[in-house]
């Protein structure tokens, strides 16, 4: 029954694609776009129904994918005006090109929960391998977290009515805007703590992830952080979620799809306090098209003429060490690159003066560089990476390996923003990552050791017991 429901899933898979193809070799005609956006989107539901538990471990590369595609769409058929590039929106023909890329990418990451998270690993209990080491961690998160909504209880972002960029210029301390930032990924512990540790760890896991939840809040920030702790809670609780699928799949959507309104509410409330938004379809109109603009200004733009040379910019920039908005100012790689293309450069100047940027510019990056070609090769890649690394920290956290669940957890993070912002330095530099790196060796070599004493331990010719033969007859071992 499984091999067969996979081989329809795949089945139904490529003949998507196909249609896609399709409407990819007809960009210019507008309903093209419209045929893709309706085939896309009853692929994702498909896979909904039947394999949902491909949302549960990728629940933040689809939402993406899914803002994404409604931005660009609101861009290609409406006549907005996107403050943020000062241009009406218009049809340009983008559509097809970014919806084959991202079906390419959930392509990938649905043979890849096929070949690694297969039936047999689904919940299977393992006992905690790092029971010490959880309440060490779960005791510095927590004590960290209690430390850094202190430093912010007098002073809530949203009873001085600023965002979370005036915050932190005026308000937050620089130690707690660095740990917090650590924390989008270092969240990860108290909520493994609740789900594998005693009840000591539990209890201090709950005072820590509440404690930085209400920091989020206190900070300024509405959505993305928030969301993030979600996204976590439903990596670790990943077996116990697919378990009641079975039984309450529709209440379990409904339940992700309240949590998601609910962080959206918090939003529009927070920014209709700060700045005064007429109403909710200003606001969520407006933030909707900020997902998809940047790719819909650069197809345009760019006008199907690759720029490879300029990715130099990339490498060039993967070892800066830029701490202070004004040293983006003028900067020609990742974001601020696709900024400064698409938008007046005295509006990006601002923007990034502000300590702000623009959102969602990875395949605009790609495509600015390499075409179309380059924005499926990048959907390939980030596919295999992104797959590899969350079927590898589905695997850490049913083992309780904290050290591992850690490095993972960040690894997750960092290739989101190469998929989102088309920024590599949260992979390869900072001291919070060679810090982890480190601890990950020194655990891969307590590990090894600790097998291999294991090992001699328990050799037969240690003990004095039997072992067979070649012949198969039996005997003692001096």
């Amino acid at each position: 029954m499984g091999s067969s429901l996979e081989l329809k899933t795949l089945v139904t898979t490529f003949f998507v694609g196909a249609v896609c193809s399709i409407c990819l070799m007809f960009s210019s005609v507008p309903t093209s776009g419209l045929i893709a956006v309706v085939f896309f989107t009853a692929f994702l539901v498909y896979l909904l129904v039947k394999r949902p538990q491909l949302y549960l471990l990728y629940l933040y590369v689809i939402f993406n994918i899914v803002t994404n595609v409604l931005g660009a769409v609101v861009c290609e058929y409406s006549s907005l005006y996107l403050a943020e590039l000062r241009i009406n929106a218009h049809f340009v023909g983008s559509l097809p090109l970014l919806i084959f890329g991202r079906w390419t990418f959930v392509t990938i990451l649905l043979i890849g929960d096929m070949i690694w998270n297969s039936d047999s690993e689904k919940r299977k209990e393992f006992p905690a391998e790092d029971g010490w080491i959880l309440r060490l961690a779960t005791f510095g998160v927590a004590l960290a977290c209690v430390v850094m909504f202190a430093s912010v209880a007098a002073k809530p972002a949203f009873l001085l009515h600023v965002d979370r960029f005036a915050y932190k210029a005026n308000y937050l301390p620089k130690w707690a805007d660095r740990l917090g930032s650590v924390m989008i990924y270092g969240a990860i512990v108290p909520i493994l703590a609740i789900r594998r540790g005693d009840r000591m760890c539990r209890n201090l896991g709950f005072i820590g992830i509440v404690s930085y939840l209400f920091f989020l809040l206190w900070a300024g920030h509405k959505f993305g952080y928030l969301f993030y702790c979600f996204v976590f809670a439903i990596i670790v609780f990943y077996d116990d979620i697919t378990a009641l699928l079975e039984k309450a799949k529709f209440q379990i959507f409904a339940f992700t799809v309240a949590v998601v309104a609910i962080l959206a509410m918090v939003a529009f409330v927070s920014t209709k306090n700060t700045f005064g938004i007429a109403s909710p379809t200003e606001f969520f109109g407006a933030r909707l098209a900020q997902q998809g603009q940047l790719w819909w200004r650069t197809f345009e733009v760019t006008q199907d003429e690759p720029y490879p040379e300029g990715f130099v910019n990339e490498i060039d920039a993967l070892f800066m060490d830029r701490s202070d908005p004004s040293e983006y100012v003028g900067a020609q790689d990742g974001m601020w690159g696709i900024m400064y293309l698409t938008a007046p450069n005295e509006v990006v100047t601002n923007k990034i003066l502000t300590g702000s940027s623009y959102t969602e510019c990875g395949h605009a990056a790609m495509y600015r560089y390499f075409g179309g070609i380059g924005v499926i090769l990048f959907d390939i890649i980030l596919g295999l990476i992104i797959s590899l690394i969350g079927n590898c920290l589905l695997w850490a956290v049913r083992r309780g390996r904290v050290i591992d669940t850690l490095l993972l957890a960040k690894l997750f993070v960092a290739s989101w923003v190469v998929l989102s912002q088309f920024a590599f330095s949260g992979l390869v530099t900072g001291d919070v990552n060679v810090a982890a790196y480190l601890l990950f060796f020194i655990e891969w070599v307590y590990r090894s050791k600790s097998v291999h004493v294991f090992k001699l331990q328990n050799h037969p010719r240690l003990h004095g017991l039997e072992a067979p033969s070649v012949n198969g007859s039996k005997a003692v071992i001096p």
